[in-house]
């Protein structure tokens, strides 16, 4: 299954030696479901565009503290999707937004629980906002 990730420059240097490894992810809907917040990677089902894309990218800015962000594609085997305790999936859905800006409205994600290893990471591209901004 290909999926996509963003993160930071600094970031994607560590990923393309080390992978992916699963950090805790805070989102108030998997706590309710896991009485926890568990370890996964958060990965996009559809590539981010227009809008949502664009959303991503600032919220990265916004975390980061980093002013080149990267999107990278990501294979990875569906038998290590978060399920839910009881094996059903997890529809996990986003509604992003800054003040009235929605960038995400019900964009469509997966939990992922495994370690990824860079050969199944890919670079898609590099935003260098300082750099776009001048």
């Amino acid at each position: 299954m290909i999926t996509y990730h963003y993160t930071s420059f600094s970031n994607w240097k560590k990923i393309r030696k080390q992978g992916l490894v699963p950090y805790e992810i805070r989102h108030a809907e998997l706590f309710i479901i896991f009485g926890e917040y568990p370890l996964g990677v958060w990965l996009w089902k559809n590539k981010p565009r227009g809008v949502a894309h664009t959303g991503g990218v600032l919220y990265q800015l916004a975390t980061k503290n980093e002013t080149k962000i990267v999107l990278l594609r990501v294979s990875i085997d569906e038998s290590g999707i978060l399920l839910s305790p009881d094996g059903r999936n997890i529809k996990m859905t986003h509604d992003g937004h800054i003040d009235a800006f929605q960038y995400h409205k019900h964009e469509r994600s997966v939990i992922y629980t495994d370690f990824i290893p860079p050969e199944d990471i890919e670079l898609v591209d590099i935003y260098d906002v300082k750099e776009r901004l001048k």
